[in-house]
């Protein structure tokens, strides 16, 4: 909806000024019927998104997954993430490459420690409880560059077979460099990226994680988790 008031602001005042340099401008008529198409888009691309919303949100119920869209969320079925594990990352242990302070903003790269922090105290309980010797397959859905996949890789690199799942190739290559580096680190880490559409991922895996999943991309990926 910004995108649309942006334009109309902008296609307001640019006509005022053509109309100060006695240049030709819209009539009166003409901007408002413009302005309607821009409601009418608008509202079909609302629509869609409604209609979106609740064919996923359905698809939870037929499974019988609690879904984020309908506000029906059981909170006793999730189990106290923290327990009596001591999971605080020593960020300054931590290769440069796995520290957002290395890479961005102060403030953004201290939220971003805080995400991967929290999700890393989830899966440390996880990790706890497993059997001597297992070993899981660790999905990092919407993974952006592997802010989070590749501190999970490094921590618990003799338990995890980490892939990270972008669809921006971009994000995705920036994501390899990040592993060549901790590579010639000597890191012993099994990792490996696809290029592509998350819901696309047919693969088995034990667990799966993400912090960049926005919007209902989120219940996309517990759809996934829960096939």
């Amino acid at each position: 909806m910004l995108l649309f008031e942006r334009e109309w602001f902008h296609s307001n005042f640019s006509l005022r000024d053509a109309d100060k340099n006695g240049k030709k401008h819209l009539e009166r008529s003409e901007r408002e019927k413009m302005n309607r198409e821009r409601v009418k888009i608008n509202e079909s691309k609302g629509n869609k998104e409604k209609k979106d919303f609740v064919a996923i949100s359905n698809r939870f119920r037929e499974k019988g997954i609690p879904s984020q869209l309908n506000g029906t969320w059981d909170y006793s079925i999730v189990a106290n993430p923290l327990g009596n594990v001591d999971s605080t990352i020593a960020w300054d242990t931590l290769p440069p490459c796995l520290d957002p302070i290395n890479f961005m903003k102060e403030d953004r790269a201290f939220r971003k420690r805080q995400q991967i922090q929290n999700m890393v105290s989830a899966i440390s309980v996880v990790m706890k409880n497993l059997k001597k010797k297992e070993r899981l397959r660790v999905v990092d859905f919407c993974c952006g560059s592997g802010h989070l996949g590749l501190v999970v890789a490094h921590l618990f690199a003799s338990r995890v077979k980490v892939t990270l799942v972008e669809r921006n190739p971009v994000a995705t290559s920036k994501a390899m460099e990040r592993i060549r580096e901790l590579k010639e680190r000597n890191e012993e880490i099994e990792v490996e990226v696809v290029t592509g559409m998350m819901e696309d991922f047919i693969e088995d895996f034990d667990l799966g994680i993400a912090i960049h999943a926005c919007g209902f991309l989120s219940d996309l990926i517990q759809l996934q988790c829960f096939k």
